[in-house]
């Protein structure tokens, strides 16, 4: 599509007949501090009922459901629907007339590490020329019937959709925001990400995508690179500050990012999982975003209700798993 070949006045008529995207949205401290709370929400045992956790990490949740419901509502969120498809656990959350979040879980159980250690490359998937993680693809493929029919039924094309995911939720929510054929996808947030597929998987995803790292979180080290798989987005960086918090806008140095990619590689054959440090824990990712949403608004006349909104979608930090 070429408007004019000169170094002229350029009519802008061809832009009469041509659509573009109008809900991207750009980078937010607040949006991302939120959608940590999501991701955070997403480990919720909304689909397995309590009395069938067993041992000393079994929650205490009496109705996992319907505290997810209490914890959106008091964000003025309803929860439409929940997925539970194998490896792929998730729900869909509307706030009419402002935005809707589609949020995946990461791992959290035997049955997930499969999937993130079947990393080998598959090229048969939607994207020419693309290489897909092969657990992350056929995680996502699972469950993609029910995913997009429950976003073409619940979300309006004029309303903002938000995909956003921690650790293997990340690579699902990236994956999503590739499959999804939607104008209204408005970011994705992921937390925590793990490679997902070839540098040319970027291209394909539709919507702004914000890659969050906390620190020395090992996950975004792996797949390792020279495996073929590149890290697509927009890195944020979560790096301490005179105390504080900073976000960069940068990825982890060269360096950084090869001590990274040794340690998190030497985790997995020693473990054979992946080294859940505290950086790489969804409360961390979201306290940190916390405290640099409120410093970068605390002059701001909206901030003490943008807090209660905030504090009422989490009461009180999960427990560990």
């Amino acid at each position: 599509m070429t408007a004019s070949d000169d170094t002229g006045v350029v009519s802008l008529g061809f832009a009469r007949d041509t659509e573009i995207p109008t809900l991207r949205a750009a980078y937010s401290d607040r949006a991302a501090a939120i959608m940590a709370a999501f991701c955070q929400n997403a480990y919720l045992p909304f689909d397995v009922p309590p009395k069938r956790r067993k041992g000393p990490k079994a929650t205490t949740t009496d109705d996992g459901m319907a505290q997810l419901s209490k914890a959106l509502a008091d964000g003025d969120f309803r929860l439409v629907t929940v997925f539970n498809h194998a490896e792929v656990q998730g729900f869909l959350a509307v706030r009419d007339d402002d935005f809707a979040v589609l949020a995946f879980r990461g791992t959290s159980s035997l049955q997930d590490w499969g999937v993130d250690l079947n990393a080998s490359l598959r090229s048969k998937t939607d994207f020419k020329g693309v290489r897909l993680h092969s657990g992350f693809w056929n995680a996502f493929a699972g469950a993609r019937a029910e995913i997009e029919t429950a976003v073409a039924a619940h979300v309006p094309s004029d309303l903002p959709l938000y995909l956003t995911g921690h650790s293997l939720g990340g690579a699902l929510a990236l994956i999503a925001a590739a499959v999804l054929e939607r104008e209204n996808l408005a970011a994705c947030y992921t937390f925590g990400c793990p490679r997902v597929a070839t540098r040319e998987f970027d291209s394909d995803v539709k919507c702004p995508h914000y890659r969050v790292v906390n620190n020395w979180d090992l996950v975004p080290g792996v797949p390792a690179g020279f495996l073929g798989y590149s890290h697509a987005g927009d890195p944020r960086l979560l790096a301490p500050h005179r105390g504080g918090v900073e976000v960069l806008r940068r990825d982890r140095t060269p360096l950084a990012r090869f001590f990274v990619d040794v340690l998190s590689i030497a985790t997995i054959l020693i473990y054979r999982r992946w080294l859940a440090i505290d950086d790489h824990m969804i409360w961390n990712y979201r306290h940190r975003l916390e405290q640099v949403a409120v410093a970068r608004n605390a002059e701001k006349k909206s901030m003490t209700s943008w807090r209660v909104q905030l504090a009422g979608m989490i009461k009180g930090p999960l427990r560990r798993r």
